[in-house]
Formats: C-alpha cells, structure tokens, sequence
C-alpha cells in the first residue's frame, strides 16, 4: 500500500502566516471601497438636496428656502413654538427623509417625527443678516488668521405675540438669497456635510462682532447631549464633529454649489480663501456669493 504524506507544522505554519499577511493586506483595502462607496452615497444625497432646492426656488421667486423659521402652533397653543427647517421645506419636492441621513453618520435614524436625525447630516450656510452683521468673520478653520464669510439661507424667527397682532404671524427676521444674487454660483455653496441644519454660528465672547462657526462651544440638544456643530469632513478618515484642523487633510465632505453640481472636498481644501476686491480681507472662495473671485 502507497503511505499518505500529511502536512507537517512547519507547512501548516507557513500556509496560515500567508493568509493572515493576505488578511491584512486586504481588508484596509476593503474597508477603504466601503468607506468610499459611502462617500459616494453622501455625494448622491446632497446633489438630490441640491436640486430639490433649486425645484424649490423656481416656485418661490427663485428665492431659497429660509435655514430656519418658526411656524404658528397647533391648535393655537402658543406655549407649543414649532421650528421648520429647510429641510421640511424642501421635503415635498425629494420625497424621501433618508436622503437627508448621511451614511456614515452616527444619527442613521430617518423619522423626522422622533428624532433630530434627519435635520443634523447637512447644512446650509447662514446669511450674517440673522446676527445683524455684514458678514460672518472666522479664525477657526484659518487656523488663527481673520477670514470672512456669507451663507444664503435666512432665518425667520419672530413669532408676534402682543396683543395688538396676530397670533402666530411670522414677523421680522431674515430672507433668504435669491439666485439673482449669487455671483459665482459654480463656487458659492448651497448645501454640505455639517452637524446643524445652519451651522449654527456664534458670537465670540471677546469680539461680538466676530462670528465663528461652533466647533469649539459645543451646543446642548436633548436627548442628543453636547454635540459640536459645523461643517463636517466625516468621510474617509474624517469625524462626525468639527474640530479636526490638527488632520485637515485626513476626510473630505460633500458639497453641493448653487448651479447644482457636487464635489467632494478634503477640509483644509474646502476652506481655501481668496482676496476679496469689494471687501479688501481674505474670504473662504466657497462661502463668498457677492462676487466673483
């Protein structure tokens, strides 16, 4: 009879270091497709924002919707002040809340009746006009040097309670941009990956008239706890939150222009500034809509 020869340890040994040396070639490798068959999903998310926007403003005097607003509440109790967002606005013409869920979020939650989620994976960059300023000013994402901005969405939150009005009317605050007014529309930003449908700028402290994007106050949201909020490089190697200026060039976030078309960008890329002829002071390139640079 012909003696069968096994494999000895030795082989054994070699054959299993191969696989694993295979293992840890390849699954960083995949792990990479997955995140950026993520970001590609992201992509699709804010150019279907961006062109429900645009569906939007050719039904409202080619005006864009407000960042925020509130909206007299139900059965005329005014206790119960209800906030809409442009993503509610935007709503009837995407018919779809997931699209408003970034993949790689940590809020994947896509009920808008329950949950914060939908309202907290993209923004749209505020008009200054709601602080009663010319522009938003920035020393965060310039790492120190004094850089200016301009958003489009406005905010309407005034509700008149007195009794000589109405109950329930909006009154006061600030309109949105209308398109007519964006120079450079391939370049201003519409909407992109943030943490608050607004940014949510704020004052400094020191300076009332500087405005900063939050990223180093974080905010209280219940049920949510402190959370930073900002615009946000959360894809390949990025983070959920703002505040990674150390890693700037570590993930890259998605954005949408005015004239609808999509890109992404790594961070320090995305706040690339330019020399403004109207305002002499540098300004982010993305984020400057009254003129061309």
């Amino acid at each position: 009879m012909q003696k069968r020869r096994g494999f000895t340890l030795i082989e054994l040994l070699v054959v299993i270091a191969i696989i694993a040396i295979l293992a840890a070639i390849l699954f960083p490798v995949f792990a990479q497709a997955r995140a950026q068959a993520r970001k590609t999903s992201c992509l699709s998310n804010v150019k279907q924002m961006g062109l429900g926007m645009l569906m939007y403003t050719q039904d409202y005097d080619e005006v864009y919707p407000l960042d925020l607003s509130k909206v007299p509440p139900p059965k005329g109790d005014y206790f119960l002040i209800t906030v809409a967002s442009w993503q509610n606005e935007v709503q009837p013409y995407v018919k779809n809340w997931g699209i408003f869920i970034c993949p790689d979020s940590q809020d994947r939650n896509a009920d808008p009746f329950n949950y914060f989620d939908p309202f907290i994976s993209y923004g749209m960059p505020p008009l200054s006009g709601i602080r009663g300023v010319a522009q938003w000013g920035d020393t965060y994402y310039s790492r120190g040097a004094q850089v200016y901005w301009q958003g489009i969405g406005g905010e309407l939150l005034d509700v008149n309670q007195s009794p000589g009005g109405v109950n329930g009317t909006i009154v006061g605050g600030t309109p949105s941009s209308a398109i007519a007014a964006i120079a450079a529309p391939a370049s201003m930003t519409m909407v992109t990956d943030s943490s608050w449908p607004d940014w949510f700028a704020y004052a400094s402290d020191l300076d009332p008239n500087n405005y900063f994007f939050s990223c180093e106050s974080p905010v209280y949201v219940p049920s949510y706890g402190s959370r930073q909020v900002g615009p946000l490089a959360r894809h390949l190697g990025g983070r959920n939150f703002c505040g990674q200026l150390s890693n700037s060039t570590i993930g890259q976030i998605c954005v949408t222009f005015c004239d609808g078309h999509t890109k992404a960008f790594r961070l320090d890329s995305y706040f690339s500034t330019k020399m403004s002829t109207s305002l002499g002071a540098p300004v982010y390139q993305y984020l400057w809509p009254t003129e061309s640079l």
